[in-house]
């Protein structure tokens, strides 16, 4: 097994990109990558800026390369967004590139409004149906269930 570091706040952008060969399989996990927009009143820094291109066409390789696609949960930093601000990765980058590969997801039911909105635009514009993972093992992949974490209410 191999594991790669795509992007990640230690280089530079907020989100964990990465991407896993096995000898069966190429999965990149969430694919996407925000800087803040307007972040404590700041734009990013030219650096971020140069390191948010690099990462961006990192992805959109590995995004060519994969069998499979994992997103872990629909925030702005780990997709393509449809209505991408000028700092995160815009879904138009990856329309029709890699047609065959299957993305995976939680249950719509587990996400809050703005995060199905975010699911539903991608599945649209991809023309793309993701697959529910969640509590399953499938195609030699595992999903866990939810974890509950933080406190309760």
């Amino acid at each position: 097994m191999n594991i790669e570091i795509i992007g990640t706040e230690s280089l530079g952008v907020r989100g964990l990109c990465c991407f896993v060969r096995t000898d069966s399989k190429r999965i990149l996990f969430d694919p996407g990558i925000a800087l803040g927009f307007h972040r404590y009143g700041l734009l990013p820094h030219p650096f971020q800026v140069a390191v948010d291109e690099r990462i961006q066409k990192k992805i959109i390789k590995r995004w060519s390369d994969a069998t499979d696609i994992v997103i872990s949960h629909f925030h702005g930093d780990h997709i393509p967004l449809v209505n991408a601000n000028p700092y995160q990765f815009n879904a138009k980058k990856i329309i029709g590139l890699n047609p065959k590969v299957k993305i995976w997801s939680k249950l719509l039911s587990h996400l809050s409004l703005m995060e199905k909105k975010r699911a539903n635009d991608l599945s649209l514009i991809l023309k793309k149906d993701f697959i529910i993972g969640e509590g399953r093992t499938q195609e030699g992949l595992t999903f866990s269930e939810p974890m509950i974490h933080g406190e309760e209410g």
